[in-house]
Order: C-alpha cells, then structure tokens, then sequence
C-alpha cells in the first residue's frame, strides 16, 4: 500500500491543546499509512522536543518570524517541492494558510483538511477572524470538528460546508498520561487539592470564576487550590488572590510541559470555562483517576461527561454552583470515589486508537489512496 504524504501545519509548538494534540497524532500514526511532516509558522512552543525523532520538521519564517505573504510563498514552494498528497491545518491560522498555500502552490492535486478547534463563541468579536473562515473553509476537501457542537457551530456559521464536516474527538494518549504521572513530585500538600491546569486568559478559561468560588470553600473546608499555566491574566488573578484574602492557600506553578504528576495527586480538578473547544485536560485527569468539575459551556465538556454522569457540570458563569461542586466532592469521600470511578470508565472511550483510526480513514480518502 502507497504511503499518503501529510503536512502537518500548526502555527507553533505551544503549550496548548491544539498543539498536544498534534504531538499525540504524530506519535500514534501507522507510519505503514501515513508519511508525516510537520510544518511550523515559527519553530516555538514547548512541546519541540516531543516531536517523534522520525519526523521532519519544517519552518515557514526562516528566522522566528514572517511576515503572512512571505509564509504563504514559503509554505506554495515546499508543497511544490514535498508534493504532499493531504495537507492537514491546526486551527484558524493555519487552516486558512493551508487553503491559500495550495492555491498558490497550482498543486491542485494536493488535498487540505481543516480541523476546528473552537467554539463559535471564541469568534464572536473576531469579525475579521470569521470572514477568514467563510473565504477559506468551503475550499477545503474535508473539515474535522473536534465536538458535536463545533460541528453544528460550523454548520449554522459557515455556508456550504455541511457536507464536509465530520466529528473526530481529540486523541488523548492515556497511557502517555499515566507513565508521564509518575516521572515527577505530586502537589506534596497536607491540606485537600483542587487543581485548574490550563492558559490563564479569564475570556475563556475563567480563573477568575474559580478564584470567587474557591474563596467560598476556604471559608467551609481548609483546602489549596493550584493554577498551572501561564497566561496574560497571571498577575490580575494573583492580585485578586490578595483581595478576596486567599493567597496563602492559591499556588501559581507556571507551565509545565508535564503537569501530569501535579494533577494526579490532587483530589479535584476543575475547568470552569467559559467556551471550550474541546476540553482535553478533563479526560487527562479523569484517567488519572481525579474526579473533575467543569462548567456546561459550549463546546465539550458535557459530551465528555455525558452531561455529568462521569463528572459533575455546572452552569457557565455560577461561581455558588461551582463552589457547591467542589465543596460536595471535598466533603464526600464515597461521592468523590464515586465520580473518580465513572471518569476512569469513560477515558476509556478517548484512548487515541479510536481517533487515529478515523483521521487515517479521512486522510486516506480524501488521498484517494
């Protein structure tokens, strides 16, 4: 069997979900099938060094960082030069890159698959940012959408791209997790842990949400809450630490590209966003057997959690909901079992098998190979 050829084009390396997805797809591919070669916008981002060894990787800005034209022209001639059969683009940037690249390149035969990694809400004051898409997506042969409701979000917002559109869950590489657990030092508190490991940015992720809630649960139960990951609201949620008089018991740990030993020995984790695309860290901790709480936003978390049979949801934005949830699990050992137990089951449901499998069969026919 011919091996497809597949770009893989995301802007960086970064600590994100996006980005440890592609880490995850890049070390699970049947190499039999499918010939890898990862193309960076800028060579950053602190998974670099878990990039599989087999892998090539390519740059786009020669020296850090480019201009867009000059990306568009670079990435035209390695198309030229590789002959990719599938090109397959991480997020809007490198999405619509991909789209105009080809275009550029006149490789006609090259086919593009775009994956939607964000709820439309992620776009809503982003008018340029949803003209990009609309000029962009209906020119690309095959679009994954990470949840069911990115994919309807896709489907009301976007014209003629219904008949493109496919859900792929995120891979989570569970085993990865569980031997990645235990390569560090836990929490190492002797007080209850609730843990939040996400970019700290209070538009999406919503630290702030959880800093008022967690104040209402230091008041009932002593506990530490800990923030892993940096962001550009680090400092604002620290000052609010201070004034809500809880900065002794809150930890800012920075990012880690392996938090996983932090998450496993904490007893809550929490993702109290407002918008998700997805929401790989929740499975992460339910396969390290941690009970999680995150809010029912759009899009994600309640298809993960069955709409809160394997974990518990709450409404966007209830900091008194949130702080109860959490307070429930602190307080109820059978109950906090319980919902550990439940995550375990349906992490299950996420190991990565399940979506390479599909991405290789998408890959595959839109190859025609």
């Amino acid at each position: 069997m011919a091996r497809v050829r597949v770009f893989f084009l995301v802007a960086d390396l970064s600590g994100g979900g996006a980005q440890r997805v592609v880490i995850t797809m890049l070390s699970n591919l049947d190499r039999h099938r499918i010939e890898p070669i990862l193309v960076l916008s800028r060579s950053a981002g602190e998974f670099l060094s878990s990039v599989p060894a087999d892998v090539p990787i390519l740059t786009l800005g020669r020296k850090g960082r480019s201009s867009l034209p000059k990306m568009i022209i670079r990435l035209a001639i390695l198309i030229r030069h590789y002959r990719p059969h599938v090109i397959l683009g991480f997020l809007l940037h490198s999405n619509a890159l991909a789209v105009i690249g080809k275009i550029v390149s006149l490789r006609l035969g090259t086919k593009i698959i775009v994956s939607e990694h964000v709820s439309e809400l992620g776009y809503r004051k982003l008018p340029l940012y949803r003209l990009i898409r609309q000029a962009t997506y209906p020119l690309a042969t095959a679009i994954v959408a990470v949840a069911h409701g990115v994919k309807l979000d896709l489907s009301k917002h976007v014209r003629w791209v219904e008949r493109k559109l496919a859900v792929i869950h995120n891979p989570i590489d569970i085993e990865a997790v569980r031997s990645r657990a235990q390569e560090g030092p836990g929490l190492g508190s002797d007080l209850p842990n609730v843990i939040m490991v996400a970019r700290l940015t209070n538009k999406q992720k919503a630290g702030d949400l959880l800093l008022n809630a967690f104040a209402g649960v230091a008041k009932k139960v002593p506990a530490r809450l800990t923030f892993v990951g940096d962001g550009p609201d680090l400092a604002a949620l620290r000052r609010q630490a201070e004034n809500l008089g809880i900065a002794r018991v809150v930890n800012f740990m920075g990012f880690r590209e392996n938090p996983f030993p932090l998450v496993r020995s904490a007893d809550v984790f929490v993702l109290p966003s407002r918008y998700e695309g997805f929401g790989c860290v929740l499975i992460e901790a339910m396969c390290l057997g941690v009970p999680v709480v995150a809010t029912d936003c759009p899009h994600g978390p309640a298809e993960i959690l069955l709409d809160g049979n394997n974990g518990i949801l709450v409404p966007i934005g209830d900091e008194d909901a949130l702080r109860d949830a959490i307070l429930r699990l602190l307080m109820d050992p059978v109950l906090r079992a319980n919902v550990a137990r439940a995550g375990l089951e349906r992490a299950e449901s996420f190991r990565p098998e399940h979506a390479i499998s599909a991405y290789q069969e998408l890959i595959s026919r839109c190859a025609g190979i």
